[in-house]
């Protein structure tokens, strides 16, 4: 499903994003408390709420007898989107990133760093293999059937130097 400008809601916070992936693990709880019990960092029940309404609003979860369930597996926005709302989306992901990284076992994350020195042609293949990269991991996402915990992901690629002209 494709998020558009109508929907550029769906990244004003990261929890709604975590609240959405919930659902695609665990369909049978309802009440917003327990899921806000389920999200790291943790949320409020109160926000766990305000997820749920903007997420059935939006069309991207829907009722189920007994909770709820994600409408597609899936989300990608058009690029006017990316622009607009993505950029403060990533900035709260890098953010509670740092934030979480001292508090989680090696065992339950990865944090990996590098510093490099490359071409414009070098750089353009890089964003090239991580735009590929993801595309794998979408595979390797739809091909899991036992999904049991939501996980964020996040990339960076930019300069420690002037870029040339």
């Amino acid at each position: 499903q494709i998020v558009g400008e109508t929907q550029y809601r769906f990244f004003s916070k990261w929890y709604y994003s975590a609240v959405w992936n919930y659902f695609g693990i665990d369909q049978k709880t309802r009440h917003p408390g327990a899921i806000a019990a389920n999200i790291l960092p943790p949320i409020t029940p109160t926000q766990a709420e305000e997820a749920i309404k903007l997420l059935l609003e939006l069309g991207l979860i829907k009722k189920t007898a007994s909770g709820y369930a994600v409408a597609e597996r899936h989300i990608y926005t058009e690029k006017n989107v990316q622009a607009m709302a993505a950029r403060q989306h990533i900035q709260e992901l890098m953010a509670m990133a740092a934030e979480v990284f001292p508090t989680l076992p090696a065992d339950q994350r990865q944090y990996n760093a590098l510093m490099f020195s490359i071409s414009k042609d070098g750089f353009t293949a890089i964003k090239d293999r991580i735009r590929s990269f993801q595309e794998e991991l979408r595979e390797i996402i739809d091909r899991d059937s036992k999904e049991d915990r939501v996980y964020t992901l996040t990339m960076q690629l930019f300069p420690n130097s002037k870029v040339p002209e």
